[in-house]
C-alpha cells in the first residue's frame, strides 16, 4: 500500500470555543494532506481541473474520533491508499497527536467524475499512477 505523512500544527481558527479541533475540520486537514501527497506524485489538482475535464469529489467519509487535538498542537497526519478500483479509491488517514496517541482515524472514497457529463468515467492513468495502482492487489478493478 502506498502511504504518505506529513506534519502540521493546530491552528486556533480551526477549534471550537475550548481550544479543541472542530470535529469537521479534520476532513480540512485530511484532504490538505491528500493534496501534498498527490502533488508529491506529479499531480496538481488546480491544472488537472483546468486541464483535465474530470474532477474527484468525495462520495463518502467517516472518522472515528479518540483524544482531542488542541490549538497549537503538533499533529502527524499519515494517508494511505487503502483501495483503487477503475472509476475510485480510498484513502485512510490516521491523526496521531504530538504525544504519538491517536487522535482520529478518517476514511474518505472519491470518484472520478467527467466535468461536462457529470459521470463518472475510469481513473486517468495519471491519477491511478500517482495511488500506486497497477502494483499488485492495488490493480484497478470494476
Amino acid at each position: 500500500m502506498t502511504t504518505f505523512t506529513c506534519q502540521t500544527s493546530i491552528k486556533l481558527r480551526d477549534t471550537d470555543a475550548a481550544g479543541v479541533l472542530f470535529f469537521a475540520n479534520y476532513f480540512a486537514l485530511a484532504h490538505d494532506a491528500y493534496e501534498a501527497f498527490m502533488d508529491g506524485q506529479g499531480i496538481n489538482f488546480g491544472r488537472e481541473i483546468r486541464e483535465g475535464g474530470y474532477i474527484i469529489p468525495v462520495v463518502h467519509a467517516e472518522s472515528d474520533y479518540r483524544v482531542p487535538l488542541w490549538a497549537g498542537e503538533a499533529v502527524t497526519i499519515t494517508v494511505t491508499v487503502e483501495k483503487v478500483r477503475r472509476r475510485k479509491f480510498t484513502l485512510a488517514y490516521v491523526f496521531h497527536n504530538a504525544e504519538g496517541r491517536r487522535a482520529c482515524s478518517l476514511r474518505t472514497t472519491h470518484v472520478v467524475v467527467n466535468q461536462k457529463t457529470g459521470k463518472s468515467v475510469p481513473l486517468p492513468a495519471n491519477v491511478a499512477r500517482a495511488l500506486g495502482a497497477g502494483q499488485g492487489e492495488d490493480a484497478p478493478t470494476q
